[in-house]
């Protein structure tokens, strides 16, 4: 008995060093409940991993399409030097739990463009090549422990996964037609604490990113504001629709958000080197990199 003592010893130890190297990604706002609520199912969820010496699965449903501003916030429609950074980033994680852990560790990017494309206006061609242009980032950089799975992939029933942008486009009104049919966002909702967090998010974005279209339309603050409202309600109900696929769709896992939130039923990450203790969120695809001609960093 004393051997198997002492290897649950070691093997509990293994996993609470793999929490602290997923921990250091996280994004803590002033409500944050990792210690208290997250982490017990953490790692009782990392213990399941490393006692069945298999492989640890983190998914994040993330990397939609760049934002439609293309005048204040991106330079353009394909993936850039900040997707780079950010899935470099991701890679580290993977790579700094393999270097303790034999059984390795992968990240599951579920791209999730189909949700909200449309609500943004940016067409089902663009989403696929953004989505491609990340397959290429990480192939030649050999990113081993990223990899990604497709809506397509998730949706029990769906066909074989499409393999050109002519399929994916014949194919996704009906995958969003089947997943999102009565996501209308004209009904008031009761959001939680992280939802409600979401929504406002939406909001603020949706303001900027949508600025160029309300600017040429001479909608007024009111009207912006009204309608922004109204998208991000759809946002957010096709969001947790999509969440609900990715839970029942996915073999055990850990799941991150790319969102700010408490830290209770997922884990907020950062998608970029940033202040840790940072509650707002950056995403590569709603900003520009800057290198300053002084320093070697990327911001």
């Amino acid at each position: 008995f004393i051997p198997h003592a002492e290897t649950c010893r070691n093997q509990e130890a293994l996993v609470v060093r793999i929490a602290e190297i997923i921990a250091s990604y996280r994004i803590c706002g002033p409500d944050d409940r990792y210690e208290d609520v997250y982490k017990p199912r953490l790692l009782e969820t990392l213990q399941y991993f490393v006692s069945n010496n298999k492989e640890i699965n983190l998914v994040v449903p993330a990397y939609p399409f760049k934002s439609p501003n293309r005048e204040d916030k991106v330079q353009g429609p394909d993936p850039d030097v900040g997707e780079r950074l950010s899935l470099e980033h991701l890679n580290s994680l993977g790579a700094r739990i393999t270097q303790i852990y034999p059984g390795g560790a992968q990240i599951t990017i579920v791209s999730d463009g189909c949700c909200y494309n449309d609500l943004l206006g940016v067409s089902d061609e663009v989403t696929y090549r953004y989505t491609e242009g990340l397959h290429r980032i990480v192939d030649r950089l050999g990113l081993r422990h990223i990899r990604f799975a497709d809506p397509f992939d998730l949706l029990d029933g769906a066909p074989s996964v499409p393999v050109s942008e002519e399929k994916y486009v014949s194919r996704i009104d009906d995958l969003k037609e089947r997943l999102f049919r009565g996501c209308s966002g004209e009904k008031p909702q009761t959001l939680d604490h992280n939802a409600t967090l979401t929504y406002r998010g939406y909001i603020r974005f949706l303001m900027s990113d949508l600025a160029t279209f309300y600017q040429k339309k001479k909608v007024s603050k009111s009207a912006i504001k009204k309608h922004s409202a109204v998208v991000a309600r759809v946002m957010i109900e096709r969001g947790q629709v999509f969440s609900a696929l990715v839970a029942a769709a996915s073999p055990p896992h850990v799941r991150l958000s790319i969102h700010a939130g408490d830290n209770t039923n997922k884990l907020s990450v950062a998608l970029l080197p940033q202040k840790r203790f940072s509650n707002f969120p950056v995403t590569p695809w709603h900003n520009t990199p800057c290198l300053e001609a002084n320093q070697v960093s990327v911001s």
